[in-house]
């Protein structure tokens, strides 16, 4: 058959995207428009909110939990200028000033503990030390006697010596004997130590002058949070940068941090106009009201400002931040409104209008009909009417369904005959079983392979028109098929006889409520729940099929309640049992072993059947209408999955049952737990002589989580129901039977004050019932609301595609505050895969909001639409492009220059994408490390000359950055081998911003482990523990490039264990002497063993729950103020790393006895709050299980490498412990605490990873 004309396949080609976009930078502009993006332009067009002053000087706010958990206010001193008099600056650590500070120092030796006279030099940033005195210009010369240099950058403590000797003398050996020493009242009172990962390098000055030149020197050299509070004197950093820089006083002020902004603001004024010679005092006669309304306060170095002049000053997380770390200065820029360099004025005031009016575009993009009346749908008693004619540009492959990480898997097509396989679906639900189209043999034309139906069978639904849901989606799949002797397609029952082609996915209504008709072209892609794509492609696999014409073009309406309860009189309701089928193993008998045979079992009819094969009829059959059913544990076998990739594999489990039937046991093994549950139900069921409580196994065990089912309730189904309510709490992702949902539904008023129990209510109810319709409606709104307004995602899940749901939830989600609504982006984004129609309630939603909130959402929502666009399904490709391309026209124009620049450099193939490739190019010749960075010098001064004045970051949109540092980049080991990235600070005397680009590794998976995280301690801290988590900042620029923080004055536990030798890691005091390096006095070090024994338990229940593997000491890192934290979580949900086949992982999370050695071993005061903590922890997120993994299951569609499908969140479910009480679930974790205390792999484990980093 020929190819369709493209004006019949794309009646909108050539459509210009906007009516006007001259100017206008889209990321797609070879966008074509389909009637479904016309739509989406068009809504979001009435949508689009006028720019605010939010998009040039946006305002972040701290969480509303943190700001409620605020501590006493402390005193903040603030240096401030006015914006006339202030200038971004690069960093002055990297000025090149030509001063130099020199002398003699003692130093001490670092095997030796004597202490040698040298001659140190400090110039640019270096510090150097000789034998002999140097000039200017020798300050690397070899031959001047140069012994050494001191790695400023790397210092992680600058500190007194007092700090050090407080603990008592150290013995220097017999070289001190003969050799010059200072005194020891001269090193206690002039001494400095710089700790570096390393080594500590301690020196000594002769006087109080000497001390005091180097000390400012020193502090002003290394990282800020570095230099010991007892070195700082009055003055930050970058206070003695602007110091040195400014030949004039700098004015300060004194503020509480619950100060409000309006009160900030003028005693900022108020200070700025007093100094003399200030461009301020032309305004001095300004009323304090009318200043709040003519300027704003920025804070230093950040794009981030304080506006709203009811808002307090720790309200904000810039000061949140400042407060939480102990630092008490700060530098404020006193800014007019609005801001002169930036323009939030749009030069199209409607960017979205279309090129043509919509009656127009309507009559271009319509078939041509013969009916032009319209009827309600719920008149049409008739049947949808498919009919399919033919398949064009079929690949010669079967897309072979694997395991739920592995997805499909394409392989040679064997068989030479198709069908199309018809279904109709509802969310997750088919709503009746499918029909086939007879088989027919594949024929090759000139350019591919087609298939044709010459006398196309009309195939007939069961449900009529009137009976369906509005949000019905027909499903046809093109599988490859076996002949059987009378010329039709066989059919074993469990699709082994079916080879998956393509298939084409569409809703049966369109966006408009019009049912389709008459002949249509429709895309198939590889998977058959993912909605096809709406520009055609005439060389991609097209299916040509007719609706039938019904006798008037019908629109959607729902039936009255009162015609459809006039239809439903008279009519009886029979509950008829749902026939199971599938593949169990069967216990055989066997001699000192057991034997498991795999069988196909058919529960129908009360008898339970099975065979070989489903081909074969069955062998055996067993009357269960008397049966009993009993869970069989201890028979539960571990196995693991394929690799996901290399070396890494899944561990799972069979869970095994027990069928007592005809004075017969038969003991079988489901796959997974789910399978078990369901055929337990289904046995259960199909048990007439059943008691009451017919699902015992289930039932919460003796102090276990406690009933939702309300205290006074009087119900249908008594203790059944309570059986069915004990399932679902310990499993929320359970699947219930038909049954289990009518007696749910039926009892729904008993769960009104459980927020947990309404997804299940709602997915109970008969959709296709205007009684269940109106009902499910009043739940929606007398339910309880939730503790946590993200726990309403729950109904934007795939298993919710009816409007009404979809959209209250929204409205819900519309209340929050942006801070927190930003945070759940990733899964809104996710979800629109799920909405029946591009133009949704959730895709305006999601543009509405980021237009309405752009300093929040602006550059991270591009950056989440932007990865989709890359997505390999093209229906995703497409309606992401449309939104891409919707939002960047609406956007007001500073956000949309910040995601210009931003694409260019971090991109897919931007500007360190291809700069990572040329590295992985140059590597792959055996060009050495150091001939690369050398390569790289020219090409970063290049892209130096092209970076803006007010580049931001995709990590941070408040951060403001400057150049890049270019002898500070480098090439870092790992296999991808990511590019160390270090930009000069924006702001004067600000710390380097140092990041990690990624290209070749998903990172999706990082930043979604971390959102969890994030999550857990929002969640934590609402019940008052505050256990410091502080998770870094991931995000993804790719589906396979991202950027990660790096998280400054940390070093990674292996280092830590290196600095006792390659056995490092068997060292019990690794940890605690490194704490003590940096916290010399007791008090200090009080508090950094306090502040190590929260974030352990934080991370230890986290890495626990959220089962994260490949936990080496490389991938744990601790800072200097004793915070321990993990990284790289390339490896979730139980997926672990396996070498030589050996599981790597083998405690539930990492506690070796160096961390308990810091907290003082078993028995301590600091032990024992530990393990309280933990338990605490671990309890809390067993409450919230529900939420997280409603999170975990919107990303299912992102298609990460490890979380693919639902059972992926079986380890979650399992490992809370969600059948046990509190105090149980406790001493659980407490026993496993000891354990990963005991198990001495971990150590071994740590030790191959340094070994093999150091020496292989």
């Amino acid at each position: 058959m020929r190819v369709p004309p493209p004006e019949l396949l794309n009646p909108c080609v050539g459509e210009p995207l906007v009516a006007d976009g001259s100017g206008l930078w889209l990321p797609c502009p070879d966008m074509t428009h389909s009637r479904e993006s016309i739509d989406l332009f068009r809504a979001a067009d009435s949508v689009l909110v006028p720019p605010s002053l939010e998009a040039s000087m946006p305002e972040f706010l701290s969480l509303s939990q943190a700001r409620t958990n605020q501590a006493d206010p402390v005193t903040l001193k603030a240096t401030v200028a006015l914006e006339a008099d202030h200038e971004m600056r690069g960093n002055d650590e990297y000025d090149d000033d030509g001063s130099a500070l020199s002398g003699w120092v003692w130093k001490q030796g670092h095997s030796h503990k004597a202490y040698q006279r040298r001659f140190f030099v400090l110039q640019n940033g270096d510090l150097s030390y000789y034998n002999a005195p140097v000039g200017r210009h020798g300050l690397y010369d070899q031959s001047k006697g140069y012994r050494g240099s001191v790695p400023l950058s790397a210092v992680t403590s600058l500190q007194p010596a007092s700090m050090r000797l407080a603990s008592g003398p150290i013995n220097r050996g017999l070289r001190s004997l003969f050799v010059k020493q200072p005194p020891p009242d001269v090193e206690m009172r002039f001494g400095i130590d710089l700790v570096t990962p390393a080594r500590t390098f301690s020196l000594v000055l002769d006087d109080a002058s000497a001390h005091a030149k180097w000390t400012r020197e020193l502090a002003a050299s290394v990282p800020t949070a570095a230099v010991h509070p007892a070195l700082r004197g009055g003055e930050t950093k970058e206070v003695a940068t602007l110091r040195r820089r400014s030949t004039a006083t700098l004015p300060t002020i004194e503020f509480p941090s619950d100060a409000l902004v309006g009160d900030v603001l003028t005693l900022t004024r108020a200070k700025l106009g007093a100094v003399p010679g200030n461009k301020a005092n032309d305004d001095e006669t300004r009323e304090d009201d009318d200043v709040m309304h003519h300027f704003a306060l920025r804070f230093g170095g950040h794009l981030a400002f304080a506006r709203t002049s009811t808002h307090q000053m720790h309200d904000f997380a810039h000061i949140a931040a400042l407060v939480a770390t102990g630092r008490r200065s700060l530098y404020l820029i006193l800014v007019p409104m609005p801001p002169k360099a930036m323009s939030t004025q749009r030069t199209n005031p409607r960017p979205l209008a279309m090129a043509r009016p919509a009656r127009s575009l309507d009559a271009a993009m319509s078939f041509p009909l013969a009916m032009p009346s319209l009827v309600e749908s719920w008149r049409v008693s008739q049947s949808v009417r498919v009919s399919v004619h033919e398949a064009l540009n079929i690949p010669l492959v079967a897309l072979a369904k694997q395991p739920s990480h592995l997805g499909l898997e394409a392989a040679p097509l064997t068989y030479s005959h198709v069908v199309v396989r018809v279904e109709l679906w509802f969310g997750e639900t088919l709503l009746e079983p499918w029909q086939e189209t007879s088989p027919v043999k594949l024929q090759a034309s000139p350019a591919s392979w087609t298939a044709v139906w010459p006398n196309a069978k009309t195939l007939k639904s069961k449900r009529k028109i009137n009976e369906l849901p509005r949000e019905t989606r027909l499903v046809c799949t093109l599988s490859g098929v076996k002949k059987d002797a009378n010329g039709r397609a066989t059919c074993l029952g469990d699709d082994s006889d079916r080879e998956q082609i393509v298939a084409a996915s569409m809703q049966l209504f369109d966006l408009h409520g019009q049912l389709r008709q008459g002949p249509q072209y429709v895309a198939m892609v590889a998977h058959s729940h993912v909605l096809s794509p709406q520009c055609l492609d005439a060389s991609q696999p097209l299916l040509h099929m007719s609706f039938g014409v019904a006798d008037h073009r019908c629109y959607f309406e729902l039936m009255q309640k009162s015609i459809f309860l006039k239809q439903q009189h008279g009519r009886t309701s029979s509950t008829t049992l749902e026939p199971r089928c599938g593949w169990l193993r069967k216990l055989g008998r066997g001699v000192g072993r057991r034997i498991w045979a795999e069988r196909w079992f058919v529960l129908e009819s009360g008898q339970l059947r099975y065979a070989e094969d489903p081909a074969f009829p069955p062998a055996h059959s067993i009357d269960v209408s008397s049966a009993s059913v009993t869970l069989m544990d201890e028979l539960n076998e571990s196995y693991t999955t394929f690799a996901v990739n290399k070396g890494t594999r899944k561990e799972q489990s069979t869970f095994c049952f027990q069928v007592l039937a005809q004075g017969h046991a038969l003991v079988l093994s489901a796959p997974t737990k789910a399978d078990r549950t369901a055929w337990l139900t289904a046995i259960s069921a199909a048990n007439t002589d059943a008691e009451p409580s017919s699902l015992l196994y289930i039932t919460s065990p003796s102090g276990g989580a406690e009933s939702p089912r309300s205290s006074n309730a009087s119900s249908v189904g008594g203790d059944v129901l309570d059986d069915v309510v004990a399932l679902l709490t310990r499993d929320p992702l359970a699947k219930l039977s038909s049954s289990q949902k009518a007696l749910l539904w039926s009892n729904r008023n008993e769960f009104l004050n459980h927020f947990d129990m309404l997804r299940h209510v709602l997915w109970s109810a008969d959709w296709t019932s205007p009684v269940d319709v109106d009902e499910a409606a009043t739940c929606l709104q007398i339910w309880a609301a939730p503790a946590h307004a993200a726990q309403w995602l729950c109904l934007l899940t795939p298993a919710f595609p009816m409007a009404l749901v979809r959209d209250f939830a929204l409205s819900q989600l519309t209340l929050m505050p942006p801070e927190e609504w930003v945070r759940l982006l990733p899964q809104l984004v996710q979800a629109i895969k799920c909405e029946p129609y591009l133009a949704s309630g959730l895709a305006l939603h999601v543009l509405s909001q980021a237009w309405t909130h752009p300093g929040h959402a602006g550059v991270a929502l591009f950056w989440l639409l932007k990865v989709e666009i890359e997505s390999p399904h093209p229906g995703y490709r497409e309606r992401y492009t449309a939104l891409l391309n919707a939002y960047m026209a609406g956007v007001a124009p500073p956000i949309r220059d910040k995601c210009r620049m931003q694409h260019h450099l971090f991109g897919t193939n931007g500007v360190f994408d291809n700069l990572s490739q040329y590295v992985k190019k140059l590597k792959k010749k055996s060009v050495s490390m150091v001939d690369i960075k050398q390569a790289m010098q020219a090409m970063l001064d290049e892209i130096n000359e092209t970076l803006s004045s007010t580049l931001t970051l995709p990590l941070d949109a408040s951060v403001i950055v400057g150049k890049l540092i270019v002898s500070k980049f480098k090439v870092m080991s790992s296999a991808k081998l990511p590019l160390w990235l270090v930009f000069e600070n924006a702001e004067v005397g600000g710390d380097p911003i140092t990041v990690i680009f990624k290209s070749g590794d998903d990172v999706r998976q990082d930043s979604l482990t971390l959102q969890l995280i994030r999550v857990m301690d929002e969640l934590w801290r609402e019940r008052g523990l505050d256990l410091a988590m502080e998770p870094y900042q991931c995000v993804a620029t790719g589906q396979r490039v991202g950027m990660l923080q790096v998280v400054l004055e940390a070093e990674t536990t292996a280092t830590i264990h290196q600095r006792n030798g390659t056995l490092g890691a068997f060292d019990n005091a690794s940890f605690s002497s490194w704490l003590r390096l940096h916290h010399p006095t007791p008090d200090a070090y009080a508090l950094a063993v306090d502040l190590f024994r929260r974030s352990c338990a934080g991370y230890c229940v986290a890495t626990c729950v959220l089962g994260i593997g490949d936990r080496h000491n490389d991938n744990i890192m601790l800072t200097h103020a004793g915070r321990y934290f993990h990284i790289d979580f390339g490896h979730f949900l139980g997926h672990f790393k396996y070498q030589f086949g050996i599981k790597r992982e083998k405690t539930p999370f990492v506690f070796t006895p160096e961390m308990g050695h810091v907290l003082g071993g078993v028995g301590s005061d600091a032990f024992s709050p530990f393990v309280q903590t933990c338990g605490d922890a671990f309890n809390v997120v067993r409450e919230h299980v529900s939420l997280l993994s409603t999170l975990l299951v919107l990303m299912l569609p992102a298609g990460m490498p490890e979380l693919r499908d639902v059972s992926d969140l079986d380890h979650l479910v399992e490992i809370a412990l969600l059948g046990v009480d509190d105090a149980t679930a406790a001493a659980n974790f407490e026993t496993a605490v000891h354990f990963c205390m005991g198990s001495t792999f971990k150590r071994v484990d740590n030790t191959i990873h340094i070994i093999a980093h150091k020496y292989l």
